[in-house]
Parts: C-alpha cells; structure tokens; sequence
C-alpha cells in the first residue's frame, strides 16, 4: 500500500503538492481514534500551531489536537472547501471557504481549518450529549444522595425548555471528572464501581464527584447561586 515517504513533508510544503502524495493512498471506511494512531501509526511530520498541535502520519491521515481534545481527519478530505454549520448555544454559523486560496500556501493552513471544524462539531455533539434529561437524573435511586429532593425542587415550577437551559448552564460550571462522571452514570449507565475503574480513582471520590455535581445542577433549576 502506498504510504507518504519520510522526510519528504517540511513546513514549505504547500496543500497542492501534499494531496498529489496522498491521492493515491485510500481512506479507511472508519478512522482510527487519536489514541490508536498515535500508537500505531508512523508520523512522518509534526508541527505546533499556537496552542494546537499537528501531526501527519504516513497512512494519509493527520492528527490534530487542541489541549485534551484530539480529532482525525483524512488529508484527502482537505482537498475541498470548508463549509460547516455549528449550532452551539441556538446560534447558527456557517463558514465557506474557497479552496483554490489555499491550494499554493502551506498545507497546514487548510488541515488546521479541517481540525478546528471537526473539534467544534464534536463539541456540539457532547454539548447536546450533556443536556441531561430532567426524569433520568430524578429517577436515579443508587446513590444515598436524595434525588427525590431535586425532583421536588423544580417539579411544575419550571416548563421543559428552562429546565434544559438551566442544566446546560449548570453543567458548564462542572469540573472534567464530574462531567465524565456523570456522563458514564447517567448515559452509559455504570455502577460506581465501574467508573472508578475508568477513572482510576475509588469508589468514594466517584460517589463524592456526583454528588457535587448533582448539587450544583440542583441549585441552578432552583435559581441558586452554585457553591464551590
């Protein structure tokens, strides 16, 4: 299978002459994870975009992070305007670009457009992902924590549209492990236990971490000020 050779990528390296080595190369029907890549995959350039990061491999893809988020895009499908729509807080915004202007500049001007586009969409998706439902944080009785409490607090006192915009507004002012404690509670639906072993951590601080979220997500549907 074709692959790009080392030492062949440099900076100067423009997007018309980087898709010419990688048009030949196919793309996998499923792209591998960050983590699988940079596991097995054979970098063959590496450069640093202000706080981002960059990283081509030999396979025809290319790795672009952004502090501990991470996406992988085909260089292949660079070859082709960005055009997108994100949808973050009911705010509609829509961005075309012409590819020609890109094709003669360095490559990584247009494979950084393609990486902050997929890294915005994939955080509309965790967005709408972490818009918990109001009955299953209520109905969810495995905790000593009484729910029964956040129930009685918003029950016919506040319509479903507020009721979501205030748990998005909440959800914000949770740590990293409190959101991904709450995401493998409530979505994936694991026990504490589990999530201690996905966190590498006891099962009290998990039990601790939810508990405080669930706190602070309850003082916002009661129009609290959140604590600490």
């Amino acid at each position: 299978m074709k692959t790009i050779p080392l030492n062949v990528i440099t900076k100067d390296t423009t997007l018309r002459e980087l898709l010419k080595l990688t048009k030949d190369i196919p793309v996998p029907m499923k792209l591998p994870s960050a983590k699988t890549l940079r596991l097995e995959g054979k970098a063959v350039f590496e450069v640093r975009l202000g706080e981002a990061e960059m990283t081509v491999y030999a396979n025809g893809l290319f790795l672009y992070s952004l502090g501990t988020r991470a996406t992988v895009r085909s260089i292949n499908s660079c070859g082709k305007a960005v055009e997108y729509r994100m949808n973050r807080f009911d705010i509609e915004a829509r961005l075309k670009n012409d590819i020609r202007m890109y094709m003669d500049l360095p490559f990584y001007y247009r494979l950084a457009l393609e990486g902050e586009k997929e890294l915005a969409l994939n955080a509309d998706i965790r967005e709408e992902r972490h818009t918990y439902s109001y009955d299953t944080i209520a109905d969810s009785t495995d905790l000593e924590d009484p729910k029964g409490d956040f129930a009685e607090d918003s029950a016919g006192r506040i319509d479903d549209s507020k009721l979501k915009a205030k748990m998005r507004r909440g959800f914000h002012t949770l740590t990293e492990r409190q959101k991904r404690v709450m995401e493998y509670y409530f979505e994936d639906e694991l026990s504490l236990q589990q999530i201690a072993k996905e966190l590498k951590c006891s099962k009290q601080s998990v039990d601790e971490s939810l508990k405080t979220a669930l706190k602070k997500l309850r003082q916002f549907i009661t129009d609290k000020e959140p604590g600490q």
